[in-house]
């Protein structure tokens, strides 16, 4: 894996096609089982893109994308290190991650039934539910 270093010209240039078509809405991106990992499935083979962990291994880990060919081996890939200081080594890897997650993270339903209730809260204290 290409690690702490600049990206190949090729996954430069793949990360920047997937920016584009998962902004227009083109490509969709779907989640893994894996907490924090999204792949994006198409006729030739599929990308898996994934953010930093959470907790004490956020400070070794960053984003990272790997590229699939159809049998789901990996021929190439590239890892931009520790997110520390909320930043990133390659600025582009997370911008897509980010959207991605903005785009297609499925959420914890907790949440969206808090939101929806505080939503359909009434003046007074008062809910629709209640």
């Amino acid at each position: 894996m290409n690690t702490l270093s600049q990206p190949t010209r090729r996954m430069t240039d793949l990360i920047e096609t997937l920016v584009a078509q998962t902004r227009s809405g083109a490509i969709r991106w779907s989640q893994t089982d894996a907490p924090g990992v999204f792949v994006y499935t198409s006729r030739s083979g599929s990308v898996l893109v994934s953010g930093p962990a959470t907790g004490f291994t956020a400070i070794v880990s960053g984003h990272s994308i790997k590229a699939l060919d159809g049998r789901g081996d990996v021929v190439e890939s590239f890892s931009d290190g520790p997110a520390l200081t909320n930043g990133s080594p390659y600025p582009p890897l997370r911008q897509l991650f980010e959207l991605i997650v903005e785009r297609y993270s499925e959420g914890n339903p907790l949440l969206e039934s808090l939101r929806n209730e505080a939503q359909a809260a009434r003046p007074g204290g008062s809910s629709a539910a209640g």
